[in-house]
């Protein structure tokens, strides 16, 4: 039946929607029923979903039996798009949620969403804020601090520096193989950017790293080689 008078079969987007949909359904139940006969089989398949699966319906009847579920009536015309468009003079979304969740939303209330300060002068836990080396609290950190005070890169020695600097470790050919930073056009792009010849802002990339205490003897390194 799918077959046109050419004897060439038609392209999906040339058959009814009317035939191509509900083979697509078909097709695709059937796969899931295939894939959850399979799944039943296996030794770690949960049992008693039936008790552990519930519909919304049930959460409505037994977790917020205050909920009220009404039915939507239709316009003359029947049509989608033209039911729940108004209601108490607010619009509402061209496409109306269900029955279940028109309910809800029904008897939510606004929320306020305005900044309340909750520091209590940072005084108390949790917001006393930072603590420098000396454990007084009100630091601030310079996130520029680097850049203005670079740490120094120093070896141990020379086995160290031999160590750290072998080629073919998957640092180095990461650092010479993967990456490469054009220096020289970074430069002149800063300058022009410095005496306002360039179109736009150079871009800043802001580089945080969490660490724990255990691992603070990694921060020299970072520090040195960001």
């Amino acid at each position: 039946k799918n077959i046109l008078e050419n004897g060439s079969r038609p392209r999906d987007h040339a058959m009814s929607e009317h035939r191509v949909l509900p083979e697509k359904a078909r097709d695709l139940k059937n796969i899931l029923v295939r894939i959850a006969e399979e799944a039943q089989q296996s030794p770690t398949f949960p049992s008693g979903l039936g008790k552990k699966c519930r519909p919304f319906s049930w959460y409505v009847e037994n977790v917020h039996p205050e909920l009220k579920i009404y039915q939507v009536e239709e316009n003359d015309e029947g049509s989608d798009s033209n039911k729940l468009n108004m209601s108490n003079g607010k619009t509402l979304p061209s496409k109306p949620l269900d029955d279940q969740r028109m309910a809800i939303i029904s008897r939510a209330s606004p929320v306020n969403i305005a900044y309340v300060d909750a520091s209590g002068g940072h005084t108390e836990d949790p917001h006393m804020g930072a603590t420098d080396e000396n454990g007084n609290f009100g630091y601030v950190h310079d996130e520029t601090a680097l850049v203005k005070t670079p740490p120094a890169f120093v070896f141990k020695d020379d086995m160290d520096h031999t160590e750290l600097c072998k080629k073919g470790d998957p640092n180095w050919k990461m650092l010479t193989e993967k990456v490469y930073v054009d220096l020289t056009n970074h430069e002149a792009a800063e300058k022009r950017a410095e005496h306002g010849l360039a179109k736009k802002k150079r871009a800043k990339i802001f580089c945080l790293v969490y660490t724990i205490e255990k691992f603070h003897d990694r921060v020299p390194a970072i520090r040195e080689t960001w």
